[in-house]
């Protein structure tokens, strides 16, 4: 009979601990709740799957996190981080790239150039040309990226190397060479001499560079069926990526977590009571 109403008692513990955590929790997800309500009608069609979805928000969120966190280390004063901040979104905007990469991006590159002793203004021009660029050859996220890595590398060994613009650079942007040596009034074969001989100074020839390749590329098509995909990733980003919304979701996760402590906790002590 002890045995019996200890068990009624624990059982109801759980219940009602269960209950206070699940009430709490429901009250921080509402407010997701009526934000998402659209998107979630459209993927209950079967485009895609909640599960999917919710893991797509998660990934966007601490990608988000990570790349805003980065570019606000090497940025270093909360002035120059949100003239940064802006500057990418406008990139991301203008050019339908994708926000977290462009961002992780833009920090990588912010930081690269300020070591080789390169102006802001000609460090915006510059990414602005590689960002036109991967827009206009409708390149993917990662392609993009290794874009931007190998103008960042050039910059952090101050230099334009073979290494780099035909091994990198050449192989992810079409023209990439025929392009740098235009920008230079030169021949490839005159470049490949001053390459070899280490005269060619990041500083000075990329933004030469960028600005013929923002020339050549002009005419992009920010629509294209890579654009649209990355304008839906950026929607979703900017409307779960946010500070407001991290904390909120945080607060979620947190209160989830005490609701399932407190069922681990009456589980021990139904169990002790047995």
């Amino acid at each position: 009979m002890g045995k019996q109403l200890s068990f009624a008692v624990a059982l109801n513990l759980l219940t009602t601990g269960f209950t206070k955590g699940a009430n709490k929790a429901n009250g921080a997800l509402r407010s997701i709740q009526l934000q998402v309500r659209n998107l979630s009608m459209a993927f209950a069609a079967g485009a895609i799957g909640i599960g999917n979805f919710t893991s797509q928000i998660m990934i966007s969120v601490k990608g988000m996190a990570k790349a805003t966190q980065t570019l606000k280390n090497v940025t270093g004063d909360s002035y120059s981080y949100s003239n940064a901040l802006k500057f990418v979104n406008e990139q991301s905007k203008k050019y339908n790239q994708e926000l977290i990469g462009l961002t992780g991006n833009y920090a990588k590159f912010y930081a690269a150039a300020r070591g080789s002793n390169m102006s802001l203004k000609d460090t915006q021009n510059v990414f602005d040309a590689l960002t036109q660029s991967s827009t206009y050859f409708n390149l993917s996220a990662d392609e993009t990226s290794g874009v931007m890595l190998a103008v960042t590398q050039m910059m952090s060994k101050g230099k334009i190397t073979a290494e780099e613009l035909r091994g990198q650079l050449g192989e992810r942007l079409p023209s990439a060479i025929q392009i740098m040596a235009r920008a230079l009034n030169i021949t490839t074969a005159q470049l490949d001499d001053m390459m070899k001989k280490g005269k060619l100074v990041a500083s000075e020839v990329l933004p030469l560079f960028g600005q013929q390749l923002k020339l050549e590329t002009m005419n992009f098509n920010p629509n294209s069926i890579e654009g649209s995909i990355n304008k839906l990733r950026n929607t979703i980003t900017e409307l779960f990526a946010t500070d407001k919304m991290q904390k909120l979701m945080s607060g979620v996760i947190n209160t989830i977590t005490k609701a399932f402590e407190v069922v681990a906790n009456n589980i021990k002590n139904i169990s002790a009571g047995i």
